[in-house]
């Protein structure tokens, strides 16, 4: 023992018939959680608990890997919604259904065709107006977000005739307010308090807090080392969440930074008067008003299937999108973790507002949707979760993460079916025979 390094490693000659003490149960304990890649710097009961779930989720995994029908013969879960089958970390859940498009396009197809059936008009209306569908609860959600903070959070336009410090530092608090409460809600509801369990979770495993792939590696100081009385002890770490602490990171400086700067340049626009196709009378054309309103969404779908698949064009995936990409077990805040590059692109979605007759609601709109959304899709879940109340998630994007090469758009436009890249994740359907 050394006064100013603590218990130090020694090595004991065997002549001398002395025998090394085996582990502590605790310590046993810590080692076999490392062995398995869980965190071990928790309490006694808690890595317990971690290295049951593991090594159930282990076996079920097996038992999974030997069942070749058990999408549609077997592996159903506790509520009766979804199968396992094998993943690579554990049985992974999937829905009882396969992924399938809106009904939107089908329906204009058949307009053109002049062949549209009954069941397609009623499709469209359950899609439009049922819950979940296109608008309530979300869009409808998102909306009475833009209008309130539009209403009573935006700068006065008089201030924005200049680039000021004050009116966008106020601008970025607000935004950040809002991805905290809605990225930050989704987290602490699914992955603080756990309140859905791993029911209707994609992937077994919670966010990484063990990987070398995130900016945040866990802290090694003298205070937070584990002094060895042994030379064949290895030291461990103590660490938080580096995926979450990553996508933070990424979120909030460059994603919200990005996302305010375009919004700064649009005030600015509008009080210098140089953004003509902005209007400020919502009814003095109230029909296209709303359409417009309407079609942002699908705006949206279309502008990001076609950045989305530039940026996994091969010669510019390695240094900008990859970094999105680390997240192969995306949670909420994994939405908006970007590149700043990637961010540009992104949120340019908004200068659409620049050549298309625009009331200030539109881009507003455009750009918290473009910011929000991603967080409940990338939840890691499929809704409707808790209690089957809350509708989350999109299985669609997720096999995005999962698989790389397919489903770079999202479920409305069928870009990707047009284009050869749809996976609707069941075993023998559309994408499966696929060799990428």
């Amino acid at each position: 023992y050394n006064s100013h390094s603590g218990y130090i490693p020694v090595s004991v000659p065997a002549r001398m018939g002395m025998t090394k003490p085996p582990p502590s149960p605790y310590r046993q304990l810590q080692l076999r959680c490392k062995a398995a890649g869980l965190p071990a710097n928790k309490s006694f009961d808690v890595l317990s608990k971690q290295l049951a779930e593991y090594e159930a989720s282990q076996q079920n995994g097996a038992r999974c890997a030997t069942s070749p029908d058990l999408y549609t013969a077997g592996g159903e879960t506790a509520d009766g919604t979804g199968h396992l089958i094998p993943g690579p970390y554990g049985p992974e859940w999937r829905p009882d259904y396969p992924v399938t498009y809106a009904p939107l396009f089908p329906l204009l197809s058949s307009l053109l065709q002049f062949s549209p059936s009954a069941q397609q008009w009623s499709d469209l209306y359950w899609w439009f107006f049922g819950y979940p569908g296109y608008l309530w609860p979300w869009n409808v959600i998102y909306f009475t977000i833009c209008y309130l903070t539009y209403t009573y959070t935006n700068p006065e336009i008089s201030r924005c005739t200049e680039y000021r410090f004050d009116w966008i530092a106020e601008l970025y608090v607000r935004n950040l307010g809002l991805l905290w409460m809605i990225a930050g809600g989704w987290h602490a509801l699914l992955y603080t308090f756990k309140a859905q369990g791993t029911m209707r979770k994609h992937d077994p495993r919670w966010q990484a807090t063990n990987s070398d792939r995130f900016v945040f590696g866990d802290q090694v100081s003298a205070t937070h080392r584990r002094r060895c009385r042994h030379a064949s002890d290895d030291l461990w770490w103590y660490g938080g969440n580096l995926q979450v602490y990553d996508n933070v990171f990424w979120s909030c400086v460059s994603g919200v930074g990005t996302w305010t700067a375009f919004e700064a340049h649009a005030l600015h626009s509008w009080a210098n008067g140089t953004a003509e196709m902005i209007y400020t009378d919502w009814w003095s054309s109230p029909w296209y008003s709303i359409c417009w309103l309407l079609l942002i969404p699908i705006w949206r779908e279309f502008h990001f299937y076609v950045g989305h698949r530039a940026l996994h064009w091969k010669p510019i995936y390695p240094y900008i999108h990859y970094l999105h990409h680390k997240n192969d077990n995306p949670g909420p805040w994994s939405g908006l973790a970007m590149h700043p590059i990637e961010h540009i692109i992104y949120f340019s979605v908004v200068l659409i507002h620049f050549v298309v007759p625009s009331h200030p609601l539109h881009f507003f709109f455009n750009s918290q949707h473009t910011a929000l959304t991603p967080a409940g899709g990338h939840s890691g879940f499929e809704g409707p979760v808790i209690n089957g109340t809350i509708p989350a998630g999109s299985y669609f994007h997720y096999l995005h993460h999962r698989y790389y090469d397919f489903n770079y758009g999202e479920a409305t436009i069928p870009l990707d079916k047009l284009f050869g890249t749809f996976k609707d994740g069941s075993p023998d359907g559309y994408g499966s025979k696929s060799k990428k």
